[in-house]
């Protein structure tokens, strides 16, 4: 069982029970700085589509390029989602 004082809560931990778990929990511990910085990459990449500019409604194609950008974006947030860890 693993003994930390941080009690962590994440969809990655969803559904699995007793060693699994403990298991999972020790490699999440181990693994914050690596989750903190696929987060930020996360984000920065987030923060780079989507910008739709008036002079895009000029480009016939401006509906495809929205549409895609926001396809990865919601991509990118439900990554997130998944591997957020509560608690580290």
């Amino acid at each position: 069982m693993v003994k930390n004082s941080k009690k962590i809560t994440s969809p990655v931990l969803a559904g699995l029970t007793g060693l699994e778990r403990d298991t999972m929990m020790a490699q999440l511990l181990a693994s914050d700085i690596l989750l903190k910085r696929i987060n930020e990459l996360i984000n920065k990449e987030i923060e780079g589509l989507g910008n739709i500019t008036p002079e895009a409604f000029d480009t016939p194609s401006w509906a495809y390029k929205q549409a895609y950008e926001l396809g990865m974006k919601r991509g990118l947030q439900r990554l997130k989602e998944i591997t957020k860890v509560n608690g580290l």
